[in-house]
């Protein structure tokens, strides 16, 4: 005690900082909002990048369509473009609203896939044939800078629940 009779001190109040781990802690427990704004948007663009690059975007290249193949697509009046002949699976895969496009959002999970027709024409395509090679929309998957900036934006989020510019 000082001469006065009073003490000499400071103190220290954590009740903003414990405000503050509580709503990250808030935001960890269910990154909902997270996949909405930042995932779901990524992952439709790269998908949308798969199909423009016949593949290249999420793994190697898909193999060239057949001679006979694109004769008989220009016969019907399609374009040569690999996995966009009616672009049914396309949109499907593209589209997260699509009839047949499955996006499900949890607290700690997000999905995406497709269902019905465009199931069916994914899986002929991601096994192949005899006479014809196999084109895996999905190909390695999502790629590992991707998954990394999404960590670190992420990560930033929880912090202080801003997303990304």
């Amino acid at each position: 005690m000082s001469r006065s009779g009073r003490a000499v001190g400071t103190a220290v109040n954590i009740g903003q900082l414990l405000d503050a781990l509580d709503r990250a802690s808030a935001r960890a427990q269910d990154v909902r909002p997270f996949f909405q704004q930042v995932v779901e948007p990524d992952t439709t663009a790269l998908l949308l990048a798969q199909f423009t690059s016949e593949g290249a975007r999420l793994g190697s290249r898909w193999a060239p369509l057949a001679a006979s193949t694109l004769a008989q697509k220009a016969r019907h009046g399609a374009d040569g473009h690999i996995l966009q002949d009616t672009r049914e699976m396309m949109n499907a895969f593209t589209n997260p609203r699509h009839p047949d496009a499955v996006a499900i959002v949890q607290r700690l999970r997000y999905i995406r896939s497709v269902q019905g027709r465009a199931k069916s024409i994914a899986e002929f395509h991601r096994t192949g044939t005899s006479r014809m090679p196999a084109r895996p929309v999905l190909g390695d998957g999502i790629p590992r800078p991707t998954v990394m900036m999404w960590s670190s934006e992420l990560l930033a989020w929880v912090k202080d629940g801003s997303f990304p510019a």
